[in-house]
């Protein structure tokens, strides 16, 4: 499998479930499947990729019976991720209509939380762009066909201006998610729909991408075997790497502060170390050749993702924890630290079955952090660290209290870039990651020869 049909499959995941959108606004009382392949291919979106349209037209089990696409079809893939993300093996049939709700709105995780019953959910808007924060009521307005007219209007508009390659792939997932965001995935009357159309759709994708590289490395060729006819004892398989990548000393970092400028501190150290965590997790997906649907959270110095569990897979991550954390030597000595938990998985244990299963898989995990954390460095590294005091630089810097380089008579280089940009993130509209050599100077560095900047337009 080509490049080309790798970004076909993410684009398949990420798309197949349009046809719920088309359904629920009226415009097409097909089975979803069929209304949102009848979308892309429209002259109005005009998607011509076979692969895609395939896996939006038959990511169910009774249309892939009757199909005739070749046992190598990635819709074979986007079935079983659809599936997996569900968590419900839809292996006959979804009816439209019989039990479900169009107008339901997205409910509230926290309606069951610690037991609870609930009734709060989320208002329909246009997007999550023009409502800073839409929060749940327990009379929140239902949707209607115009909301979900509205809706794919916007999508259709911003499909238009994407052009159909893998460098384009990030800008899908962020029209998914400004427009999908509040919409349920499900409006079966007898679920909770606390899940939304987005975040399926991401999920979808990650397992997809997973499931390809590790078929791929596996040999395999003909998917509709071992998914679709065998999918049964494909769920026995440990196919995915559940990988966390977590940043210990963030709080003495944050909080190792001059009383001089204190709240500016605070806010740019805190600032950093979520960009640091975006970085850190999209260059790895980027070494990988994943895309950002396989990362399931960032934040607070952790970063979750979804991988296939291969040998290569595994050989890049600790290869790619290995560089990070000589990188962060030095820049902050021992003051951080990215541990690395990887634990692989089956479908069943994903699915909790038996029950237990996925309680076990997180607990493996979090034992490979443990042990990552206090096996932190090598005879080798330690020896290294003990001997960093005799850097040409020895002056003491006075908020992190590190030796090395100083950009003034007692501030280190890191600590005064971290300063500078304080106002800005206050001021500035945005803030990105660059890679852009002679700008990089007086700028807080990051891994791999980037650095963190803000911008307004």
């Amino acid at each position: 499998m080509n490049e080309a049909d790798r970004f076909s499959l993410v684009v398949g995941a990420l798309l197949h479930d349009i046809g719920k959108v088309v359904y629920r606004s009226g415009l097409d009382a097909s089975r979803h499947a069929k209304s949102g392949a009848d979308y892309l291919a429209s002259a109005e979106v005009n998607l011509r990729d076979k692969i895609v349209l395939d896996c939006v037209r038959y990511h169910h089990g009774a249309d892939l019976r009757g199909a005739k696409i070749a046992a190598d079809s990635p819709a074979y893939i986007v079935y079983m991720a659809d599936n997996i993300a569900s968590g419900v093996d839809r292996r006959d049939s979804e009816t439209e209509g019989r039990g479900f709700a169009r107008d339901l709105p997205l409910a509230s995780i926290f309606n069951i939380l610690n037991g609870g019953d609930g009734k709060a959910s989320y208002s329909p808007v246009k997007n999550n762009i023009e409502q800073e924060i839409n929060f749940s009521l327990e009379e929140a307005p239902r949707f209607d066909e115009s909301t979900y007219k509205r809706i794919l209007a916007n999508i259709t508009k911003n499909l238009k201006g994407v052009e159909w390659s893998a460098a384009y792939i990030h800008s899908l997932l962020d029209i998914m998610e400004a427009n999908l965001s509040f919409v349920p995935s499900s409006t079966n009357k007898g679920e909770v729909a606390d899940i939304s159309l987005f975040n399926h759709l991401k999920l979808t994708a990650a397992f997809a991408s997973a499931m390809q590289d590790y078929l791929l490395a596996d040999g395999e060729k003909d998917y509709k075997r071992r998914l679709f006819d065998k999918g049964k004892e494909f769920y026995d398989e440990k196919v995915f790497l559940m990988t966390v990548l977590d940043l210990s000393g963030i709080q003495k970092f944050i909080y190792t502060i001059d009383t001089d400028g204190a709240l500016k501190n605070l806010r740019a150290r805190s600032f950093y170390l979520d960009f640091m965590t975006e970085h850190l997790a999209g260059s790895l997906l980027r070494e990988l050749g994943l895309t950002r649907a396989s990362l399931v959270y960032s934040g607070g110095g952790r970063a979750d993702l979804i991988l296939p569990n291969t040998s290569e897979v595994r050989d890049t991550l600790e290869e790619f924890r290995r560089r990070a954390n000589a990188w962060m030597e030095d820049h902050f000595d021992i003051a951080l630290y990215m541990a690395v938990g990887a634990v692989a998985a089956s479908v069943n244990d994903l699915k909790n079955e038996p029950d237990g299963s996925y309680a076990e898989m997180q607990r493996l995990r979090a034992e490979s952090i443990t042990e990552n954390k206090a096996n932190r460095y090598s005879a080798a590294e330690i020896i290294a660290l003990n001997g960093a005091g005799s850097r040409g630089d020895t002056r003491e810097c006075k908020v992190c209290k590190r030796i090395g380089a100083m950009a003034g008579e007692d501030i280190c280089e890191v600590c005064a870039a971290l300063a500078d940009i304080s106002p800005r993130i206050v001021r500035d509209e945005y803030g990105f990651i660059a890679a852009l050599p002679g700008e990089e100077e007086g700028r807080p560095p990051l891994p791999g020869g980037y650095y963190l900047a803000t911008g307004s337009e």
